[in-house]
């Protein structure tokens, strides 16, 4: 006989398990890895206000680093983005994360196991199991990351994905614990950025996007060798937490049937600079209060309320990396270490114009800062 559960949710990562905490009837979690938490492919940063948010204490014993400054460096060296007089973000450890967020799961979180099949069966959906055994739901969320079997399965689609690099590195001197680097331009990656994110002060998560295939291993090994060993000396790769990301943006006929899509499963990411914990909880949320309201509008007006669309995030994509080098400078010597909203005013207005190369590009630059402001809350 079947088991049968109000909701299945496929994936118990930081998007399933923020869902679980919200949904009020029967609700049985799927998860193929042995650990919660495990293995991180994730640069491990997240903004203080989704926290906040989704009302989620911070716990001093996920946190590594809380940062108030977020440089995005060009290849000149300048960069764009002012220091906060308090932490604004954290780098969190991710697998003390979700095993936190595990513990305020009301349900059954059923580890080592994997779905192979889901299909439709009435009002119900059928879900296949390994190592064996075939489960029915009412609703079902997809919380299973880039390679969704529930988006295969249920919606039909494969996400777009990009490779990230990313390791933890020690190094020999120090780095500064409260500050992200993220570095841009062609001697990165002509649609990618490097990043260092600080874990302690001798330690960081550092890794690399990168568009072309086959490139991504000697841009990585070039970035460590030009940016990062003449900053904190030599350097020693401990864990991997290297993994894809979906870029092609949100699922658009999400939900379908009683069945949602939350996290990378349903394309929630940033596709400019790749982040997607905060929008992981938010629709992990979103999809347990429609669930709960037996109203799948509120998941669909909640995503059609956002400052921004999907298209909106692609073309600001777009835009942002068809910036050669010399634009990038342009606009690092303009910044020089404020934020993008100085743009905004009559003094970063003149300086901008003053500059031929910037002036050539304001059309594209200034409609990438406006979407980026716009979703810069949602997508960090």
């Amino acid at each position: 006989m079947q088991q049968s559960y109000d909701t299945i949710i496929i994936g118990a990562g930081i998007a399933g398990l923020n869902a679980s905490r919200f949904l009020k009837d029967d609700t049985l979690i799927l998860e193929k890895k042995e650990q919660i938490g495990f293995p991180v492919q994730c640069g491990e940063g997240i903004s203080v206000a989704a926290l906040e948010r989704e009302n989620i204490p911070i716990e001093p014993h996920w946190i590594q680093a809380s940062i108030n400054h977020i440089k995005r460096i060009m290849p000149n060296g300048k960069w764009i983005g002012a220091k906060n007089a308090s932490s604004h973000a954290l780098v969190i450890d991710r697998p003390g994360f979700e095993k936190s967020l595990a513990e305020k799961v009301p349900w059954e979180i059923r580890m080592n196991t994997q779905v192979s099949n889901i299909t439709r069966n009435g009002r119900h959906w059928i879900i296949d199991t390994i190592p064996g055994g075939a489960l029915k739901a009412k609703y079902i969320i997809g919380s299973d990351g880039p390679n969704s079997v529930t988006a295969k399965a249920v919606f039909g689609i494969r996400h777009k994905l990009v490779p990230g690099m990313n390791h933890v590195i020690d190094f020999e001197k120090g780095i500064p614990p409260h500050t992200l680097q993220m570095f841009f331009g062609s001697r990165i990656s002509k649609a990618g950025y490097a990043w260092i994110f600080p874990t302690s002060i001798t330690s960081a998560n550092v890794g690399i996007t990168h568009k072309t295939k086959g490139k991504l291993k000697v841009s990585f090994s070039w970035f460590l060798e030009t940016e990062v060993k003449p900053q904190f000396g030599n350097y020693r790769l401990s864990i991997n937490k290297s993994g894809v990301i979906p870029v092609g943006g949100f699922v658009s006929n999400n939900p379908l049937n009683k069945a949602y899509l939350i996290g990378d499963a349903g394309g929630f990411t940033d596709p400019v600079f790749e982040g997607g914990m905060n929008m992981a909880l938010f629709t992990g949320r979103l999809a347990a209060e429609s669930i709960n309201e037996n109203d799948p509008m509120i998941f669909k007006n909640a995503i059609s309320a956002l400052p921004f669309s999907a298209k909106d995030l692609v073309k600001a994509r777009d835009l942002f990396y068809s910036l050669d080098d010399a634009a990038l400078n342009a606009l690092g010597n303009v910044m020089d270490g404020r934020s993008t909203s100085f743009l905004s005013t009559p003094e970063g207005q003149q300086a901008f114009s003053a500059s031929p190369v910037l002036a050539a590009r304001q059309k594209e630059i200034f409609e990438f800062t406006r979407i980026w402001q716009a979703a810069k809350p949602y997508l960090w």
